[in-house]
């Protein structure tokens, strides 16, 4: 009886689709709904003259069915648009997109918020997602007043700055270089801004970032740790627009351009910083400037409702010198760094059920890193060293997206990349003797995946299922992997909801990095044969509950546990300027780059707490973080497991935001954070030097230390408060935004870093090694004005 089945339910369908062919009472009318800003519009009402309305769903899908050959009035409303009346005499089944309009005189405002800042419905928490959207981010107070993202998921339980000021964040006991981070789907090499202290994103182009730190999709790939995913936001097609924003240390701003009478649109934005303004106004020389800059370009292009074309284009970069003469000493460091990416991309909506998608991305990375010495008494130049790193990438992507049932959703996709990499390009002059070398050879690699993935939902289950087969090469080394995604949702009654998620990642592309704040000597390359490309599995499961009616509260909490298979550190002694250096002074250096590099394991586990608050004027929320995360190496520490850098045991953000007035709102955070570890040596001595005539000799300038247990101390923990106000006014007849605030109220002096230095001796005879702290930011008032024209 049942392989009859599926022959009945065809005969079933033909029969239908005959009777609607020769009767020909009714046709469908279906397609999407969007906003004036491009964006779907799920809600709106939509009519045929006084019958019942209908309202289109997530995405902006409808269905209206229409007696076919009569005239109907088809009419479309939601609040704060323009009513629409159309028209329509159908013979057929049609598909129609529609485009809302503001009402006369009134401005769509694209701003963020963060979903996890209000109360969320419990339907839309997800094991270990969060979504970004842009609203709350510019009432929250930041470094400076610039107003980043990046920032704001620092606030997030689970997720802490690699060190004050810096948008480098640790994540669930991952390493820095373990973290995604996309624009419009493009990997960046560099995802900051002077030294780490800004993040690349101009938050007036920003629509929204997908935060990943439990359940991943599988598209997704080629990091063990975190994604970050930010998509900037889709130019109108309607009408021109634009924002200009002043604050301390830079401007910003945007114009979007509609064009061909509303089938494509064009959107600029840009972002500069003005410190090394300041630095001139204020009658300094030159010698130390710095700033950076970053340039938005989108367009996109709609023949019909079927088909979307989107090209994306970015650039950033950053320069940066200092000076120094001391009367004896001439020293001078620069950095100039530059990221150009690029994206085509193309969408097909055959149906209201299904999508495909096309991509193809450009990706290029420059950074130049200067250093000279001088002894000005004998004008000599000690040595003239450069450091150049160059990656560039082309990528084809293809995913399809296809939702046969209301319950059930499918995905598939590709990708293909090649990818070139100049790591360390080192040359100059060192005692008056020329070099040019390669620590770490040019690369060129490739990478090839096929992802898929299903979800399911009947009732209050939901369940996510995604399997990725990446094949990475590099010349001999290749290295194929099977990432396995699941995640289950199953709510009970409307106030609880259970999460459950597992995932499995894999990084090919090693990432060095100094820690904390400083000079950034980042050196990037493929995984080979000496350093295999790292891997985790991450396991999670939470609980959430909503509690009450207007003021209501929702707690949750998510448990984790991560296991991480060849993490890179380097050994005692060694950092990323010992890799430039390795053939100075050789008989202290490791011979190669290898041999100052271990490969481990790392295993984390935590758990993350959240209480939220929403009332109609008050939005706050308290989250805690325990974590424990602690690494093993043969070559370090005796074999024995050690506290990792990224293990800071205790975590505590509380976040408010209240709106005082129609007009002003008040916004502050506090954030605790437990001491970073770190190893300090416990013996130093004056470093010893060999002489032409094979004789030695020592010298105070330069020490040399003796390591016991690896990150055996602890930094002073960390907390500071942060305060911003902002207040909505008028210029020449359009709206603007004043925020002013401050930053570390009560002026604490957190450490930034520890480092050897030298302390002089009070009768002047000489000097003794000391270890040194470090504070960078005391207290520090800032103040914006964004203009909507």
């Amino acid at each position: 009886m049942i392989r009859w089945l599926p022959f009945f339910l065809l005969a079933c369908v033909d029969f239908c689709e005959s009777r609607a062919q020769s009767t020909q009472k009714t046709v469908l009318l279906q397609g999407r709904i969007f906003r004036p800003d491009g964006k779907p519009l799920a809600g709106a009402e939509i009519r045929s003259g006084s019958s019942e309305p209908t309202k289109s769903i997530a995405g902006g899908h409808y269905y209206l069915m229409l007696r076919s050959g009569r005239r109907h009035i088809v009419t479309v409303s939601f609040r704060d648009f323009k009513t629409i009346e159309m028209p329509v005499v159908l013979q057929r089944d049609t598909m129609m997109d529609i485009h809302m309009e503001m009402v006369d005189g009134s401005i769509l405002m694209e701003e963020v918020t963060i979903v996890r800042q209000g109360i969320r419905p419990l339907e839309s928490m997800r094991a270990g997602v969060t979504t970004l959207r842009i609203q709350t981010v510019e009432k929250l107070p930041t470094l400076l007043g610039e107003k980043d993202v990046i920032k704001v998921l620092q606030l997030l339980p689970g997720v802490a700055a690699q060190a004050e000021g810096s948008t480098e964040m640790h994540v669930r006991g991952g390493n820095s270089d373990q973290n995604l981070v996309l624009l419009d789907g493009i990997p960046l090499y560099g995802s900051s801004h002077l030294f780490g202290m800004f993040s690349p994103f101009n938050p007036l182009m920003v629509k929204e970032a997908s935060f990943y730190t439990g359940f991943f999709p599988a598209k997704y790939g080629g990091r063990i740790s975190s994604v970050t995913d930010v998509s900037t936001r889709l130019p109108t097609s309607k009408f021109t627009t634009g924002e200009v924003e002043l604050g301390v240390t830079s401007a910003k701003g945007f114009l979007e351009i509609p064009m061909l009478n509303g089938k494509s649109a064009l959107l600029l934005g840009g972002r500069r910083s003005f410190l090394d303004l300041w630095n001139r106004l204020a009658g300094r020389d030159r010698t130390e400037l710095f700033n950076f800059y970053d340039l938005n370009g989108i367009w996109t292009y709609r023949p019909n409702g079927k088909h979307l074309v989107k090209l994306s284009t970015y650039a950033e970069g950053d320069g940066f010198s200092y000076a120094v003469d001391d009367g004896s000493e001439y020293r001078y460091s620069a950095l100039h760094k530059n990221q150009q990416t690029a994206s085509l991309q193309w969408r097909y909506y055959p149906s209201s059920t299904m999508t495909h998608g096309a991509t193809v991305k450009f990706g290029r990375y420059a950074n130049v890193t200067h250093e000279k010495l001088v002894d000005t008494v004998k004008s000599d130049t000690e040595y003239d060293h450069r450091l150049k790193s160059t990656a560039k990438d082309l990528s084809v992507n293809y995913q399809m997206d296809y939702q046969p049932l209301r319950a059930l959703s499918v995905q598939a996709g590709g990708n293909y990349a090649i990818q070139g990499i100049r790591p360390t390009d080192f040359y100059g002059t060192d005692n008056g003797v020329d070099f040019s070398f390669e620590p770490v050879p040019y690369r060129r690699a490739t990478a090839f995946s096929l992802y898929g993935g299903l979800g399911y939902r009947i009732g209050q289950t939901t369940l996510q299922s995604e399997l990725r087969n990446s094949y990475f090469r590099n010349g001999s080394y290749g290295y194929r992997s099977w990432e396995p995604r699941i995640a289950v949702e199953q709510g009970i009654g409307e106030h609880w909801k259970l999460t459950a998620a597992y995932s499995r990642m894999t990084q090919p592309l090693q990432r060095l990095v100094n820690p904390g704040l400083g000079m950034p000597l980042d050196i990037q390359f493929p995984s080979d044969d000496r350093i295999p490309s790292q891997r985790s599995d991450i396991y999670s499961l939470g609980v959430a509950k909503t509690f009450g009616g207007e003021a209501r509260i929702t707690v949750s909490a998510e448990a984790y546990m991560k296991r991480m298979a060849n993490v890179i550190e380097f050994r005692d002694g060694y950092d990323t300027r010992s890799v430039l250096h390795q053939t100075f002074n050789a008989i202290y250096r490791a011979p190669t780059v290898y041999d100052m590099l271990s490969v481990g394991r790392g295993r984390a586990k935590g758990i993350d707490l959240m209480v939220e608050l929403q009332t109609n004027r008050l939005q706050a929320w308290l989250s805690y973080s325990l974590m424990k995360a602690e690494a093993q190496h043969d070559q370090l520490n005796g074999s024995r497991w050690f506290p990792a850098l990224q293990d800071r045991r205790h975590q505590l953000n509380l976040v408010v935001n209240w709106k005082l007035s129609d007009r002003w709102d008040l916004s502050a955070t506090w954030t605790y954070l437990s001491g970073q570890p770190l190893t300090l040596p416990v013996a130093i001595y004056p470093t010893v030097f060999p002489t032409q005539d094979e004789r030695l000799y020592t010298t105070d300038r330069l020490f040399q230390g003796v390591y016991g247990s690896r990150n055996a101390v602890q930094m002073e923990p960390f907390h500071k408060l942060d305060v911003n106000f902002t207040v909505k006014t008028e210029w020449l007849g359009r709206e603007g935004l004043l925020s002013f605030g401050a930053y570390n109220v009560y002026n604490r002096a957190n450490p930034s870093f520890y480092y050897l230095g030298k302390h002089q001796q009070p009768d002047g005879t000489g000097s003794r090694p000391a270890i040194k702290r470090v504070s960078v930011f005391p207290v520090m008032p800032s103040v914006s004005y964004k203009w909507v024209f």
